[in-house]
């Protein structure tokens, strides 16, 4: 079984072929507002009033954004609350999205005239960008480059009879492939993490699962627990 994707440089495969441009926030809105094919992100978190900690984790979120199989190129820009913290430097995250083949381009805004020449060369770019991403053509490729995420949708009544079954068939078949599935909220795997446990790549993996799962069920935020503020650090 195949399905129709975009390659990368690094050898990924994508389904969506977009410019990026990140982080979000005014000039990542407005360049999307002009340039059709370009996305961006929808997040007031930029790093103010965090620990160093949290904003090497939404570095690590937007880099990894910057290297999805989706994006065909990225803009990053310097127009952010948090791009004066050492562990957001723009042109830090630049770095490292390039190190994966596709071309991003650094709007520096301290280095042009005003905001608007900013956003003047932002769309020029973008609109380079789109033009190079719209002569790429899709290919058929096998399931083993495909990657899917899935989130819970609200389950209803239907999930176990319908829904469930459908997307555990889809990630079956996926990861049988060589392929890769993965998924959140580790709260959905409770009193199935015997049988999920089983199916693990190796011995390690299996006995992870069973420990996400008893962390996850111990946790002192589930209803009707009492929650003490440890002196201990959290485990990392």
């Amino acid at each position: 079984m195949n399905f129709l994707g975009y390659e990368r440089p690094d050898g990924s495969v994508g389904i969506r072929n977009y410019v990026l441009v990140i982080p979000g926030g005014f000039l990542g809105t407005k360049i999307c507002d002009f340039v059709k094919g370009t996305r961006t992100i929808l997040t007031a978190d930029s790093g103010s009033g965090r620990t160093s900690r949290d904003r090497e984790t939404i570095a690590r979120t937007l880099i990894g954004l910057g290297m999805n199989s989706n994006v065909a190129s990225v803009i990053v820009h310097s127009l952010s609350a948090g791009s004066g913290y050492s562990e957001l430097r723009p042109s830090q995250i630049a770095e490292e999205i390039a190190s994966s083949g596709k071309r991003v381009e650094l709007i520096d805004a301290s280095k042009e005239a005003s905001t608007l020449r900013a956003l003047e060369k932002g769309i020029q770019l973008a609109r380079e960008m789109v033009l190079e991403a719209s002569q790429l053509r899709r290919q058929p490729f096998g399931l083993d480059h495909l990657a899917v995420g899935v989130k819970c949708g609200h389950s209803d009544t239907t999930s176990g009879i319908a829904g469930n079954p459908v997307i555990g068939n889809l990630f079956d078949r996926i990861v049988g492939a060589g392929g890769t599935a993965f998924f959140g909220e580790n709260t959905e795997i409770i009193g199935a993490e015997h049988i999920l446990a089983k199916r693990g790549a190796n011995q390690k993996v299996s006995r992870r699962i069973l420990e996400v799962a008893a962390e996850t069920e111990k946790s002192p935020n589930q209803p009707g627990k009492i929650f003490v503020p440890s002196t201990q650090s959290p485990p990392i």
